[in-house]
């Protein structure tokens, strides 16, 4: 899918890739809530399918900034989501993982994984954050 929306930028308009996403999120339900073990990989696996189709996923940005930002997801999770934006253009919203990494009281890894993603698009603006946060950061990590 990623191949083929690097060849079609207008995928997303494209019946079929439409189709596919839907799919994807209807196994993340809208928030990736896993508790039970066969519910968590359906998850994961849809998560790790939305990171690898770039452009066609960007239509599910809201459903993923769901699954990220919610505390009552595993760990395991929300890390998934985060890494799901990995090729997803720039130009698309990353407010939620701007919100992640700002927050000191989050998981380090978690913090760290949306910084990770976040410095793939790098700007002034994600500077200017990134060094505002970085003097008043607790964690050594």
């Amino acid at each position: 899918l990623h191949n083929y929306c690097s060849k079609h930028r207008r995928c997303q308009a494209v019946a079929e890739v439409q189709r596919f996403m839907r799919i994807l999120e209807t196994h993340v339900q809208g928030n990736c809530k896993a508790r039970e073990l066969k519910k968590r990989d359906k998850v994961l696996l849809s998560l790790k399918a939305i990171g690898n189709a770039g452009l066609a996923a960007g239509t599910l940005i809201p459903t993923l900034s769901k699954c990220v930002q919610s505390h009552t997801n595993l760990l395991q999770v929300r890390l998934a989501a985060v890494y799901a934006f990995r090729r997803i253009p720039c130009d698309f919203d990353r407010t939620a993982l701007v919100q992640l990494y700002l927050t000191m009281g989050e998981d380090a890894e978690l913090r760290i994984a949306a910084y990770s993603i976040l410095m793939k698009c790098p700007s002034e603006q994600l500077f200017e954050i990134v060094g505002l946060t970085l003097r008043k950061e607790r964690s050594s990590q």
